[in-house]
């Protein structure tokens, strides 16, 4: 007699994920690489990656040879910048006068250097690796119920991190603020940066519209699962609006209708007519919110929201449009390989005109698609366009998916897009549990296309083996 499948032992794959997300929620809500506590979040990670890859069979490689791909590009592309270059082959490299001429003061001009122009924030991109690779590598062996699990494990980093934010803003002091460079006097949370307490809200909306409707092993969601979710879903609508991020207000009208695009994939189609309708009740009350906030945040007829949304948005954070064309008129200084990557920081010195000097500095371009482009050349653009075409082939294969495989791969789907709109003007992606998150997010794309979400684990497991006989 086999046990039920929620009470089945976790695999040590599990572990690995859920240890490696909540580690990066409690020690990893700030993109700053002096962080104390990331040296402990990047071992764990380190350690867990290597389990990954040790325990990748030859069927996981084949049925997710794409995503393991990407993060192989990535993790090459970074070393590559690594790798010390000789003197004559360096110095041919583009935009490296400045470097030049400081080996030549310094009678440095024999040195190997590598490609990148920083080579201590190259090695710090490299090691934040870890933390995305180790939730991918360990989240593609995992079936249906850890997947369920895992969204508990986030639901309830959320519910902490939004706890910790109402404190923040209920004292008088910035004691609650987990990072010292922490946007002071918002319900930031978890995380030292609004935006991102913002974003990370936003993916939240889908995933309760997902919970809201799951059938989960053949069941109807109970009335307390959907109560949480339509709950849990206001409180977090309600804290994107107090947070007074613009850019997360345009993440969270777009993660409603995300929201209610999913709960209309998990339509049963044998539900009866009373189901159905509320089914689509909820995903109209969604959509109509979302329709609301955005109506009231472009059209500005909405006194409050417009305020909130302007609060705090001064000249620091409008410095963005001013860098974006600075960036722009420089790229055909270091192309094609780039300035190195994770470089910007350091980079962005040499070309900063006076006119914008400030005591603050600019520590990332808050468009990450234009800083990986600037600093990774044309192979890093490259990779972002395979990336985009990538998540358009699979919007089709996930629209003929069925009932909660097709759910799931579009909640990833869904959570995947909001990343990278959040990372337009914005870096979100750059925070450890944000990219996690992201990673995690691309895991639940590949299990809806590839798990079965009617089985326990121990007869996945025997489908996996039977499958990986098959093919060998």
């Amino acid at each position: 007699m086999s046990l039920p499948r929620s009470l089945t032992a976790p695999s040590l794959a599990f572990v690995n994920v859920a240890v490696v997300l909540v580690l990066s929620m409690l020690l990893g809500g700030s993109s700053r690489p002096d962080i104390a506590t990331l040296p402990l979040l990047r071992f764990v990670a380190v350690l867990a990656t290597f389990y990954g890859l040790w325990s990748l069979r030859r069927v996981d490689v084949t049925a997710h040879w794409f995503l393991l791909g990407m993060a192989g590009a990535i993790v090459a592309l970074i070393v590559l910048h690594l790798i010390p270059l000789p003197p004559s082959l360096w110095g041919a490299l583009p935009g490296r006068d400045i470097l030049r001429e400081i080996d030549d003061a310094a009678n440095l001009g024999g040195t190997w250097r590598p490609l990148s122009m920083a080579p201590d924030f190259t090695w710090n991109a490299l090691f934040a690796l870890s933390v995305p690779l180790a939730v991918l590598l360990n989240g593609l062996r995992l079936d249906a119920t850890e997947h369920r699990r895992l969204m508990i494990v986030v639901l309830i980093g959320a519910g902490l991190s939004m706890l910790l934010g109402l404190l923040q803003i209920a004292s008088a002091t910035d004691a609650l603020y987990l990072y010292r460079r922490s946007f002071v006097g918002t319900p930031s949370g978890l995380f030292a940066n609004r935006n991102h307490q913002a974003l990370f809200l936003a993916t939240l909306l889908p995933l309760f519209a997902f919970l809201f409707g799951d059938r989960v092993w053949g069941r109807r969601p109970t009335a307390v699962v959907r109560f949480v979710s339509v709950a849990g879903t206001l409180i977090a609508i309600a804290f994107i609006v107090v947070l007074g991020s613009r850019a997360g207000l345009v993440t969270g009208v777009l993660g409603l209708i995300g929201a209610g695009s999913i709960i209309v994939l998990l339509w049963p189609r044998d539900l009866g007519a009373t189901s159905r309708l509320r089914l689509w009740a909820a995903a109209a009350v969604l959509l109509t919110v979302a329709l609301i906030i955005g109506w009231a945040l472009f059209a500005g007829t909405a006194d409050t929201i417009s305020r909130i949304s302007t609060a705090g948005e001064g000249e620091g954070e409008e410095l963005r449009f001013v860098i974006w064309p600075i960036i722009a008129r420089s790229f055909p200084i270091y192309m094609p390989w780039g300035t190195g990557v994770g470089a910007y920081e350091r980079v962005f010195r040499v070309i900063e005109p006076d006119t914008i000097l400030r005591p603050t500095y600019s520590n990332h371009a808050h468009n990450d698609w234009l800083e990986v482009a600037w600093t990774a050349g044309i192979p890093g653009v490259l990779l972002l366009v395979v990336a985009v075409l990538a998540f358009c082939v699979t919007i089709r294969r996930v629209l003929l998916l069925r009932g909660a495989a097709r759910a799931v791969a579009w909640l990833g789907l869904v959570s995947v897009a909001l990343g990278a709109i959040g990372s337009l003007v914005d870096y979100p992606l750059r925070t450890p549990f944000l990219s996690a998150l992201f990673a995690l997010s691309c895991v639940w794309v590949a299990a809806g296309l590839r798990v079965d979400w009617t089985v326990s684990r121990g007869e996945s497991r025997q489908l996996g083996r039977r499958e990986g006989r098959a093919r060998q």
